[in-house]
């Protein structure tokens, strides 16, 4: 058996002694308590573990300190939900070297490092024809990276990200929109859900339109980026469950300018793509945000992407109600077009990729 020195954090608070009672055999020293965990052990095996709830920021900024404080060595494992965007986020923030789901994950992590065998990587880097289910997984993933990296002020990988993007457009030229939507659903929930949708839907929507390779990349890497500046929101107000007041609101609206402000050091980030980000909250009359631009000065393909982004909005559940049938939604964004916020022959152009929703 090899020493490691192990940190286990539960992103949510639970009991750690069946994960104790788990592992008789393996001989690890456990402390529970935090002020015990701050006191060095002389057992390089030591197994820490620390009940705390990450989309408390105060906790986890606290947490972040305290591991920095003590020095001790990787791997730092953290029990999270998938799912749970805030506790994904902020576990990558506090420097975890792996996240897994479950209790009994962790126990099987642990055993692999103990043995000394190389844990397998969450996601393989060899290219092949990656299911919906698989490549929702890794964009996830890619999300994960995406949020942390803004919180902590550590640049993106544009390449992991455009990788990301090919093999969403990929699993849905494969086995098409409704598919994705299905997997995503099904596996994501809060701000994850809605990038991973939005970003299926743009796609969708470039290839329904024929554009070439180039803006359809540039529609899915744009997508996974949009809103990438709601790591900065507060959680109170990201996950509210209900409807936002006019002051929370206008706390939201920040995000736009957050992700188009951290992208801005990005040498790699084009300008359609920070246009994406920054702008696919505009709306042709003007009344959008944050810029309040009007007709031509939205590009054509942001006009596209605050469609499927409107349309994921629509369609996606929310803790304060369910999404809306896809056609009753298109309804709601045709008669935005009627209005003068959306490009009239766009949404009709999009009436093929709602039709392909349901297929």
């Amino acid at each position: 058996m090899q020493n490691y020195d192990y940190v286990l954090v539960y992103a949510d608070p639970s009991h750690h002694r069946s994960y104790r009672d788990a592992l008789p055999d393996l001989d690890l020293r456990l402390t529970a308590a935090a002020e015990e965990f701050e006191r060095r052990s002389d057992d390089p095996r030591s197994l820490a573990v620390i009940d705390v709830d990450l989309c408390d920021a105060a906790v986890a900024a606290g947490l972040k300190r305290l591991l920095r404080a003590t020095n001790r060595v990787s791997p730092l494992i953290v029990v999270a939900d998938r799912r749970n965007r805030a506790a994904q986020v902020r576990a990558k923030a506090i420097g975890a070297s792996h996240v897994v789901a479950t209790s009994l994950e962790a126990e099987a992590l642990v055993r692999t490092l103990c043995s000394g065998t190389p844990p397998t990587p969450r996601y393989a880097p060899e290219r092949k024809a990656f299911t919906v289910q698989t490549t929702a997984r890794q964009a996830a993933g890619t999300l994960d990276t995406l949020f942390s990296n803004l919180l902590t002020g550590r640049r993106i990988d544009p390449d992991a990200v455009r990788e990301s993007g090919t093999r969403i457009v990929e699993a849905i030229g494969s086995s098409g929109v409704g598919a994705w939507l299905a997997s995503v659903r099904q596996h994501h929930t809060g701000t994850f859900q809605h990038c991973l949708l939005v970003t299926g839907l743009a796609i969708a929507f470039g290839r329904a339109r024929r554009l070439r390779a180039a803006d359809i990349q540039t529609l899915a890497t744009g997508g996974l980026l949009h809103d990438i500046g709601k790591a900065k929101i507060p959680l109170a107000i990201l996950d509210k469950p209900c409807g936002l007041d006019p002051d929370e609101f206008a706390v939201m609206k920040f995000h736009t300018v957050y992700g188009d402000s951290f992208l801005r050091d990005h040498t790699t980030v084009s300008p359609a793509i920070r246009s994406l980000v920054r702008h696919h909250h505009e709306y042709l009359d003007g009344s959008g945000y944050p810029d309040g631009l009007k007709g031509d000065a939205i590009p054509e393909l942001t006009r596209m992407l605050t469609i499927a982004d409107v349309m994921g909005a629509l369609v996606e559940d929310r803790a304060y109600r369910k999404g809306l049938p896809a056609a009753e939604a298109y309804a709601r964004i045709v008669a935005m077009a009627e209005a003068g916020k959306l490009d009239g022959a766009l949404v009709r152009a999009f009436a093929d990729v709602v039709k392909a929703m349901n297929a």
